[in-house]
């Protein structure tokens, strides 16, 4: 009996339903077993992806970004030398092999290239399907290279300096850095920047600079070029896993345009110019709602304005202090403040995938800001008194 009709005419008899009623059983039966299936795959699939990242997650928690932590910030700006200060930084695996006779400039390009070092490994530990964005954020270590070569030229400082504080990293060699540092000017730098990423964008916003006379519209030419490296990540981040990733760049993105709409609204740049150094993809304020904002006469409007908004929260209790020093730092600090606050909650809601990963990141950096300043001011060039204040932590910010 192999004919399929005998077969169904059999169990349609045994189970006292009609063949009709048989095959419509089965029928149900397969479909909920391939749903079963699929699900049970998809499940997988994130058990998969939660296993690739449990080593760099168990990596940075054990490591830890202690130095954006209130108290251990307190500790390490009771050092009273640099000598202390590295011993500090070494018991909280920041090994920093210096004498205490090593002046400023060298201080910073040590940290610099710690800073380098730490991301780098951070990057090559991260699993295969996040490791798009942590390979396209190392584009603004790269720009914050350039930036630096900008300042130095722009200043008027020997171009000789430009070896001593330049740290290789990325599309930026050794060879490009010594290449730029035969640069008397600013316009003789750019011209030896390689047109792809960077040299086209600088070129292109040189004719600004040279109006000007300020690193602002350079800076941001700088900070667009690495903004579209950091959108196109995005999807080539594995789907399953890019929610950390979507929401960073989201929030990252408005920031940044934040702070270019109220450093422009500062430094009297038109709204025309200003507008073109907005980026897509923010989270809340996409380009032409920040151009309407370049309309307002002021940053007071203009923050006045975004009311409503978790950014105002941010910015209003930084406005009396504004209003006071005039100081952009103000309102600046604050948003890296937030900054922080934003990727320690990413950290928490994607604590098993990419969220631990990204505060490192953004918390490392602010961290190696934070032990600059304490640095400096151990030195003289920054007062004791006003360190504490300018360093990012946890909870001011949220």
């Amino acid at each position: 009996m192999t004919d399929p009709g005998d077969i169904l005419a059999v169990f349609s008899s045994e189970l006292g339903m009609s063949p009709e009623q048989v095959l419509v059983a089965g029928l149900g039966i397969f479909v909920l077993l391939l749903i079963i299936i699929v699900t049970f795959l998809g499940y997988f699939r994130i058990l998969i992806h939660i296993a690739a990242f449990a080593f760099p997650v168990a990596r940075v928690k054990a490591i830890g970004n202690p130095y954006i932590r209130p108290y251990d910030l307190e500790i390490l700006s009771e050092s009273k030398s640099l000598f202390e200060l590295y011993g500090n930084m070494k018991e909280a695996g920041f090994p920093v092999p210096m004498k205490e006779s090593t002046e400023s400039p060298d201080i910073d390009t040590v940290l610099d290239r710690l800073h380098v070092e730490e991301y780098t490994r951070l990057e090559e530990s991260v699993p295969d399907s996040i490791r798009p964005f942590f390979q396209a954020f190392h584009s603004f270590l790269e720009i914050e290279e350039l930036k630096k070569a900008i300042r130095i030229l722009h200043a008027g400082l020997p171009p000789d300096l430009l070896k001593q504080r330049m740290v290789p990293v990325g599309v930026i060699s050794s060879e490009i850095i010594e290449s730029l540092a035969q640069s008397p000017t600013v316009e003789e730098m750019i011209s030896r920047v390689p047109q792809e990423p960077y040299g086209r964008v600088l070129g292109n916003a040189l004719p600004e600079y040279q109006e000007t006379r300020i690193t602002f519209p350079l800076e941001s030419a700088l900070d667009v070029a690495a903004f579209k490296e950091i959108h196109r990540s995005v999807q080539r981040v594995d789907a399953v896993i890019a929610g950390p990733v979507r929401e960073f760049c989201g929030v990252y993105t408005d920031i940044v345009n934040l702070l270019t709409l109220l450093r422009a609204r500062s430094f009297g740049i038109g709204p025309e110019e200003s507008s073109r150094l907005f980026f897509p993809g923010g989270a809340v304020y996409e380009e032409w709602r920040l151009r309407q904002l370049l309309e307002l006469p002021g940053i007071i409007d203009i923050v006045q304005q975004i009311s409503g908004t978790e950014y105002y929260e941010a910015l209003h209790p930084a406005l009396p202090e504004f209003e006071l020093s005039g100081r952009m730092q103000d309102l600046e600090f604050v948003l890296e403040q937030f900054l922080l606050h934003k990727v320690q909650g990413l950290s928490s809601t994607y604590h098993l995938t990419g969220g631990p990963l990204i505060k490192f990141a953004i918390a490392r950096q602010f961290e190696i800001r934070n032990i600059r300043i304490i640095a400096h001011s151990l030195q003289g060039i920054v007062p004791p008194e006003s360190a504490m204040p300018r360093m990012v932590s946890e909870g001011a910010g949220s």
